[in-house]
């Protein structure tokens, strides 16, 4: 290990997997997910400690912290940043936030047409964005939103590539509806991978000058905070 040697923790709990992965100078050293049911909050912790034993380093070796806002389950994401926020304050580091939808996108191989993640929302509605690789870069072509699958086809013209966990609910509906413009990749995109997170807030990480209380949630739907509804986390 050399002094030089830039060290990012990323990490994702927007959804009911978790993904956390160790970047070296921002290449993968390290990455670990779960899928298990228990809450995100009970297993971060022992999760973290796990990648860090994989890539063979320290907590105190992290350089930055990188971590998905969302949009997503509403624990979930409040569960990621936080647990990013007190580590960043602990460890008087930099942190990077990158959008959910974002970090699904940039897994995907380059190509021409447009990208669409799509993340279920529940209740029939999922959010959704376009992104189109513009000189090898990523590009927002549709700003993030949430809606139904009909509302999202109103806001996509033209065909699109869909990645995303909203495909395991809406996979025959996206076809049914876009035809032949709708394209698919293996599963393994569909979930997000934590180390996308960490490549994406590499320049962040490098230049950002803003504050940790710069990094906030993304919902785009409000937080419904009723008593006694199920908590997907």
């Amino acid at each position: 290990m050399k002094k030089s040697d830039y060290f990012t923790l990323s990490l994702d709990t927007t959804t009911f997997n978790a993904s956390l992965s160790v970047l070296k100078n921002f290449s993968v050293i390290a990455q670990i997910k779960d899928a298990s049911k228990t809450t995100h909050s009970t297993r971060i912790l022992t999760l973290t400690e796990k990648v860090l034993h994989q890539a063979k380093i320290r907590l105190s070796d992290i350089s930055g912290i990188s971590v998905c806002t969302g949009p997503g389950s509403f624990t979930g994401v409040r569960i990621g940043l936080s647990f990013a926020k007190g580590l960043a304050y602990a460890l008087q580091i930099k942190m990077a936030g990158v959008t959910s939808l974002k970090a699904l996108a940039a897994a995907t191989p380059i190509t021409d047409i447009l990208i669409c993640p799509v993340i279920d929302a529940y209740r029939n509605q999922v959010y959704f964005a376009g992104y189109k690789y513009r000189n090898n870069i990523l590009t927002l072509q549709i700003k993030e939103r949430a809606g139904s699958i009909e509302d999202m086809a109103k806001h996509i013209k033209e065909p699109a590539l869909f990645i995303g966990d909203g495909l395991f609910a809406y996979k025959e509906k996206i076809k049914s509806i876009f035809k032949e413009s709708a394209k698919f990749i293996s599963d393994d995109f569909n979930t997000i991978k934590a180390k996308y997170v960490g490549k994406l807030a590499e320049k962040f990480l490098l230049n950002k000058k803003d504050k940790i209380y710069d990094v906030n949630p993304i919902y785009i739907i409000k937080p419904d905070i009723r008593q006694n509804k199920p908590i997907i986390n």
